[in-house]
C-alpha cells in the first residue's frame, strides 16, 4: 500500500488533529488498521480500531499489567486532551484512535528460528500469564469471544467448502476433527486466566536469540490458558526446520515457569492444529472477498503446508515430541500375542486393525491418540464413558453383581421404566446382553409364532 492511498491519507488527517504528530505512514501487517509512523528523530505505532466489539480500554489495562511485570509492551502516547484512547471518525465510521512508542526489536519471522529462541518465546508465553493472574474472570468486558477464540474454533468448520484443494480440505477438516475430539470437551479442565491471545510471529519482537518486546493484545480475552501456547505453537511449527521435536524447546521454555498439567499437555497439539485450521478457513474466505487486500494473507502458505504436513502426523507421536517423550512400541507383538492366545473365529476388522485404547462420547480413541467417529459398534445412546452411567455401573458392581435368577427390585423398576416407553401391547421384556443375542431370540420368538423356518434377510443385513 502506497502512501497516497486513502487509508493512509485518513489516518494522517486523524492523528495530526488529534495528537499534532505528522511523519511518513506505512500500513503494517496484519488485519487490524495499524500504522508505522516515520519520523525524522523515532518511530510510533498509530492504531485505529473501527470494530465496535473490539475493548480498547480493557487492552490498555492489560499492557499495564505487562508493563508492571517488567514485560516490555508498547506505552501509550497522551493526546492534545490529555487521553490515551481518542473517539474518532475515520473514512466515515467511528473509531478509537490510540499513538504509542514504537517498539525496537525484528519481527520473529523475520529472524532464525533456533533452540534457545524458542525457549525464550516459551517463557515470555508463561510471564504474560503470571503477569494477568491477578486479573479476575469478573473484571468487565474479559469474558468475551471473537473470531480467532481459539475455544470456538469449530465456528469456522461449515466454511472448508470454500477451499478448492482437496487436499488441503482434508486436512484443515483433520485439524478441526483433532479439535473437536480431543481438545474442545476437555478446555474446562484446564487452568484458566487471561490470556494474550495472538502470540503471532509478527507480535513477537526478538533480538537474536531472545524476545525483547510484544504487540497487540486486541485479542485478549478469559480463556484456558494453553490456548495461548497453542497459538504461539501454531506459529512456531511455520517456521523454518521447526518440526514438534524442535518446538518442545518452546514448551520446555513455557513449563520452566509453569508447568501444564496432564490435560494441558493432550490438548496442546490438538489446538495447536485448531489454530492452522481456522487461520486456513478464514483465509480462504477472505480471499473470496477481497483477492488483494494487501495484509490479509502473510501466512497463508506457510500455514497451508503446515497442516498437511502436520496432519500426517499422530497426535500421540506429536504429543510425544513436543514433550521429549518415547513412542512405544508399534502393534506386532500385540497382533502376535493375540494370534497366539484367541482362536481365529474372533477376527479383526480393517486390513490395518485399530489399537483402541480409550471411548469418550461419540468417538473411539487410538493408541496413536486419533479419535474415531464410531459409526459401527453398539454405541450407548448417550455416548462412551457418560459419567451418570460409569458412576451407575460403579455402584451396582459394588453392590451386586449376578444374573436374573433372583428376584430383585432393580430388574422390576428398569422393566417398567422401559415398557413405558413403548406402544402399548409391547409389554413384556426380554433382557440379552448383544446385538447377537437379540438377533437370535428374535429368530426364536418368530419361529415359535409362526411355526415357520424360512428366513427373509436383506443382502448384508
Amino acid at each position: 500500500m502506497n502512501d497516497s492511498s486513502p487509508e493512509i491519507t485518513a489516518a494522517a488527517r486523524v492523528l495530526e488533529e488529534g495528537w499534532g504528530l505528522s511523519g511518513r505512514l506505512h500500513r503494517l501487517p496484519g488485519e487490524n488498521m495499524n500504522f508505522r509512523v516515520e519520523r525524522d528523530s523515532d518511530a510510533l505505532a498509530f492504531k485505529i480500531t473501527t470494530d465496535p466489539m473490539a475493548r480498547v480500554d480493557l487492552e490498555e489495562m492489560v499492557l499495564g499489567h505487562l508493563r508492571a511485570a517488567d514485560l516490555s509492551v508498547p506505552t501509550a502516547i497522551a493526546d492534545r486532551d490529555h487521553a490515551v484512547i481518542r473517539e474518532v471518525e475515520f473514512m466515515g465510521r467511528p473509531a478509537q484512535a490510540r499513538v504509542q512508542a514504537f517498539l525496537p526489536g525484528a519481527a520473529w519471522r523475520e529472524s532464525k528460528t533456533e533452540p534457545g529462541l524458542l525457549r525464550s518465546i516459551g517463557t515470555t508465553v508463561a510471564r504474560v500469564h503470571a503477569a494477568l493472574s491477578g486479573i479476575g474472570r469478573d473484571e468487565p468486558g474479559v469474558v468475551r469471544t471473537h473470531a480467532w477464540d481459539l475455544a470456538e474454533a469449530g465456528q469456522h468448520r461449515e466454511a472448508i467448502s470454500r477451499i478448492d484443494d482437496l487436499h488441503v480440505r482434508r486436512a484443515v477438516e483433520h485439524g478441526f476433527h483433532l479439535y473437536a475430539a480431543l481438545a474442545r470437551p476437555r478446555l474446562a479442565e484446564c487452568p484458566q486466566g487471561v490470556i494474550h491471545g495472538d502470540g503471532n510471529d509478527e507480535n513477537i519482537l526478538v533480538d537474536g536469540q531472545r524476545v525483547v518486546g510484544l504487540l497487540d493484545v486486541g485479542d485478549t480475552q478469559w480463556a484456558a490458558l494453553v490456548q495461548d501456547l497453542a497459538i504461539t505453537l501454531a506459529y512456531a511449527l511455520q517456521q523454518d526446520g521447526v518440526d514438534p521435536a524442535l518446538a518442545s524447546e518452546l514448551v520446555a521454555g513455557y513449563e520452566s515457569i509453569r508447568p501444564l498439567t496432564d490435560v494441558e499437555r493432550s490438548v496442546l497439539f490438538p489446538l495447536a492444529m485448531a489454530r492452522l485450521a481456522t487461520s486456513v478457513v478464514i483465509g480462504a474466505v477472505r480471499r473470496l472477498e477481497n483477492p488483494g487486500h494487501a495484509t490479509w494473507f502473510s501466512h497463508e502458505q506457510s500455514t497451508i503446508d503446515t497442516i498437511v504436513n502436520l496432519a500426517e502426523c499422530s497426535p500421540r507421536a506429536a504429543t510425544a515430541a513436543l514433550f521429549g517423550e518415547k513412542m512405544p512400541d508399534g502393534d506386532d507383538g500385540l497382533m502376535a500375542a493375540r494370534d497366539h492366545l484367541l482362536g481365529p473365529s474372533l477376527s479383526l476388522s480393517y486390513r490395518r486393525p485399530l489399537h483402541i485404547v480409550q471411548g469418550r462420547g461419540q468417538y473411539l480413541l487410538a493408541a496413536d491418540g486419533r479419535p474415531y467417529l464410531d459409526l459401527v459398534n453398539n454405541v450407548c445412546h448417550v455416548g462412551h464413558c457418560h459419567p451418570k452411567v460409569v458412576e451407575a455401573i460403579s455402584q451396582q458392581a459394588a453392590s451386586l453383581n449376578t444374573n436374573t435368577r433372583y428376584l430383585h427390585e432393580h430388574i422390576i423398576e428398569y422393566g417398567r421404566r422401559l415398557t413405558a416407553t413403548m406402544p402399548e401391547g409391547l409389554d413384556t421384556c426380554f433382557l440379552v446382553n448383544s446385538g447377537s443375542e437379540a438377533n437370535e431370540l428374535a429368530l426364536r420368538l418368530a419361529r415359535a409364532a409362526t411355526g415357520a423356518h424360512d428366513v427373509l434377510v436383506m443382502d448384508g443385513a
